[in-house]
């Protein structure tokens, strides 16, 4: 859908250049029921906002056109013109010197928040009634709290004519009477009661040569507060990796902020934090909204985010950490084969690579995206650490300590005696060491996977208990 004038049509962003105005405002968006029918909001409108400094000394003005608060919004960086404020004279005044107008230039609109004008009016005033006539001056004044709350939280007025600074006149018959009716209310959304000493009115009758009075409002309002909550950030902008386990969930503390229109509500953000094994490649990057427009974590509170949500949006593109070992060879039959004698050209290397902490379950990859082929099963050399590698059906299956060479030795053995073992016709074994006292290990071939246990073995001198899979333990002297 879209607005047209005539049959041009009124353009909505991204690439249109048309805008509706109210007034000098800027209408960002339109509906039609709930269907949007306009969007001119490519960015959050900023704004220029008009103060009025009133220097008219002898009273009777009353300034009219644009007036203090005055505001004008519209696009970061498009132009606005002007604020235009006027002055006129009660009955019986007359401008002694001016009116002066200063500080009425236009502008551009600011990227972000708002700015000031400030236009001051001066000149000054004679008053000359006809003889026989009198004026009575009423000046309303107030004490009422939030303190410069009139125009904002609270309003009041006096029949008569209005002379600026809150002052209103009545001119009459001397001798006659006059009445000025006074009313005052509470701006929404500022709660409260004003009182009013004057009950509504004041009367009196015109004195010679005339009269100045004055009545005085009371009373205490609420300045109105807005809840901005913190949203539930969203991750739909990640690929990759998952919120929870591969890097930790955002959050926003604390959950809500409420604060007074023009106070600063601030958020902290805490998370998005990469888990063991798993890394960023790209970001984390966020986007922070408030009704659908650029927001930040700390920000001024405006009026139109009570009941609304910070709402964060988590990029990035992730992967898993990716390790990789070297392998010798080929599979082996057992730890110590793998390494004494890896195979397949003299100590030959594979790179293989995984994810995580290596250990039992670890699953290799000839790949570095973990694609490709996995190892065959049995033991590998270790080249790139110390010990072996075995690899089954599953993963790593162990990771076992091996010896890279062994020793010939003759050594006497009997399966249950020591002594008999120290006098026992040799037989040539394998050993760890270089000889029984410094080795630890004993096998009958000389790759290191059978072991030449039960038993003792003896070199003359001592002896050892060899366990079924070799190890050497309890040592002897014969």
């Amino acid at each position: 859908m879209a607005i047209y004038l005539g049959d041009q049509i009124i353009s909505s962003n991204p690439t249109g250049t048309g805008a509706l105005y109210l007034g000098e405002q800027n209408i960002c968006t339109a509906y039609l029921g709930t269907a949007q029918v306009f969007d001119n909001c490519s960015q959050p409108n900023t704004s220029v906002v008009l103060t009025v400094v009133n220097a008219v000394t002898g009273g009777g003005e009353t300034l009219v056109g644009d007036l203090t608060g005055a505001t004008k919004s519209g696009q970061p960086g498009t132009t606005f013109t002007a604020f235009n404020t006027s002055v006129s004279l009660a009955q019986y005044y007359s401008w002694a010197t001016g009116p002066t107008f200063s500080g009425e230039v236009g502008g551009t609109f600011p990227a972000t928040g708002s700015i000031s004008r400030t236009t001051t009016v001066g000149g000054s005033t004679n008053y000359n009634p006809p003889a026989g006539q009198a004026t009575v001056t009423l000046t309303l004044n107030d004490s009422i709290t939030p303190v410069g709350g009139f125009g904002t939280a609270f309003t009041y007025s006096s029949t008569g004519t209005s002379i600026g600074s809150n002052q209103y006149t009545l001119t009459g018959t001397v001798g006659d009477p006059y009445t000025f009716t006074i009313s005052s209310s509470v701006i929404s959304p500022y709660t409260g009661t004003i009182n009013d000493p004057s009950g509504g009115s004041i009367t009196g009758t015109f004195p010679n040569g005339g009269a100045s009075i004055s009545n005085t409002f009371t009373g205490t309002l609420s300045q109105p507060s807005y809840t901005l909550t913190a949203g539930t950030p969203t991750y739909s902008g990640v690929t990759g990796g998952t919120a929870g386990s591969n890097f930790t969930f955002v959050t926003l503390s604390p959950s809500s902020e409420t604060k007074v229109a023009g106070d600063t509500y601030t958020f902290t953000q805490s998370g998005g934090v990469a888990a063991s094994g798993w890394q960023w490649n790209t970001g984390p990057d966020y986007t922070y909204t408030i009704g659908g427009y650029g927001a930040s974590l700390s920000g001024t509170m405006q009026s139109g985010y009570g009941g609304q949500t910070l709402e964060v949006a988590v990029s990035g593109t992730g992967q898993s950490v990716v390790n990789s070992i070297t392998l010798g060879g080929v599979p082996r039959s057992c730890a110590n084969y793998s390494c004494i004698s890896p195979g397949a050209g003299s100590q030959q290397s594979t790179t293989w690579y995984y994810t995580g902490s290596f250990g039992v379950g670890t699953v290799l990859w000839s790949g570095s995206g973990l694609t490709g082929s996995n190892p065959a099963q049995g033991f590998w050399a270790n080249l790139s650490g110390s010990g072996s590698v075995g690899y089954g059906a599953n993963g790593v299956s162990s990771t076992p300590s091996c010896v890279s060479s062994l020793n010939y030795i003759s050594l006497g053995y009997d399966s249950s005696n020591p002594i008999s073992a120290c006098s026992a016709i040799n037989t040539y074994y394998y050993i760890n060491g270089g000889n029984l006292d410094t080795s630890s290990e004993i096998f009958t071939d000389s790759v290191g996977c059978s072991g030449a246990g039960p038993g003792y073995f003896s070199d003359g001198v001592v002896y050892y208990f060899g366990s079924a899979s070799g190890s050497l333990s309890g040592r002897g002297l014969c």
